[in-house]
């Protein structure tokens, strides 16, 4: 019997429990009836909302100076900040550990050399490279169906990877893709 490949975009792990579907995929993936997978992007973006906040800090700090007028409001304001990231940080914990019963396979395929390539070198120099035209495609993915940076990596990376699914509840994403896919 084969056992498929299967893709899961950031919103799958972030609903993590709370969709009965997504039970039955850890329940799938325990029984070895299917393998998941997920990339780099599905764990920045899982993990986006405390490292957001950080930045958010950051860029703040000075402003946080001017705006309180006692040291005690300050340290206050601080430390309320950082107790956000902390409840973040819980939040994202709890998402990953739903699914640390099956084992979620970390996605390495060919558009990531091609990726980090197309970010460091001359675009024109890179595309000798690109000998499936998946250069070309991530182009049209952005132009013509003007899909997102996170969606047009979570597509190419599946389909580079050969997955036999990708699975997302982003309905938005999956029109773009079916438009794309024909």
């Amino acid at each position: 019997m084969k056992t498929y490949k299967v893709y899961l975009d950031t919103n799958i792990i972030i609903y993590s429990g709370k969709r009965k579907e997504n039970k039955v995929l850890k329940n799938l993936s325990i029984e070895r009836k299917i393998d998941l997978y997920i990339g780099s992007e599905v764990q920045s973006e899982q993990e986006g909302k405390s490292s957001k906040h950080y930045l958010k800090i950051q860029q703040e700090f000075p402003s946080f100076i001017y705006d309180l007028s006692s040291e005690h409001n300050l340290n206050k304001k601080i430390q309320e900040e950082y107790n956000k990231i902390d409840d973040f940080k819980k939040i994202e914990a709890k998402e990953w550990e739903f699914w640390q019963d099956c084992k979620l396979n970390f996605l390495v395929s060919p558009i990531d050399g091609l990726i980090t390539l197309f970010q460091v070198h001359n675009h024109k120099d890179i595309l000798r490279f690109d000998i499936n035209n998946k250069i070309a495609k991530i182009g049209e993915l952005k132009n013509k169906y003007n899909m997102s940076k996170g969606d047009i990596f979570h597509l190419m990376h599946s389909y580079s990877g050969k997955m036999d699914y990708l699975l997302t509840n982003d309905q938005k994403f999956i029109k773009k893709s079916k438009k794309f896919l024909g």
